[in-house]
């Protein structure tokens, strides 16, 4: 999405979305393992400032998935999935 909110200044968002795997004997070790993956993204994101990250002004936890399924035909991958969105401002020099 981009919304103008000033004489040239844009601001934008972009989604992006991290997909999480995980290989285990036992569904239960999955879910662990892809929770603390979870929760280790979320700890960096959710301590975000603004002055870390060149251009980036804000980011929105989206989503998190429900553990996913995907059988190959030697083993069991789990998947979850999270989305966040970035917000940003670019300054046009055009007009």
């Amino acid at each position: 999405m981009t919304r103008r909110i000033r004489l040239n200044t844009y601001e934008f968002e972009t989604p992006v979305e991290f997909e999480v795997y995980s290989r285990r004997l036992s569904k239960g070790e999955a879910f662990n393992e892809l929770n603390n993956i979870l929760n280790e993204l979320m700890r960096i994101f959710g301590t975000f400032q603004h002055e870390a990250m060149f251009g980036i002004q804000g980011i929105t936890f989206d989503r998190i998935t429900q553990i996913e399924k995907e059988r190959s035909a030697a083993q069991t991958i789990w998947i979850r999935k999270l989305q966040i969105t970035l917000h940003y401002y670019k300054v046009s020099t055009i007009g």
